[in-house]
């Protein structure tokens, strides 16, 4: 294999095709992060959502990742609520 970006993209798409069915299979979202490579080899992070639904894994990421913004006063549940700014406009968190 020729390891270049148009080589990696391929890779990407075909990627994708292969797990489509494990997706199927498992009722759950596979996803291949970003790749760095070299010459000679590539490596990436692969993930895993325990479900199909990206409304439901961006929740449950939302959920996992808040305590990072606790000091905000942003907790658990209060995914995709909408907030007014002191300047008096909507603002999602």
């Amino acid at each position: 294999m020729n390891i270049t970006p148009a080589e990696l993209d391929a890779f990407t798409k075909d990627f994708n095709l292969a797990v489509e069915w494990l997706q199927e299979k498992y009722d759950v979202t596979i996803s291949l992060g970003s790749i760095t490579y070299t010459e000679n080899q590539f490596t990436s992070k692969m993930t895993v959502d325990n479900s199909r639904d990206p409304e439901s894994i961006e929740r449950a990421n939302f959920d996992m990742n808040v305590w990072r913004y606790a000091h905000l006063g942003l907790a658990k549940g209060m995914y995709n609520r909408v907030f007014i700014g002191a300047d008096g406009q909507k603002q999602k968190p």
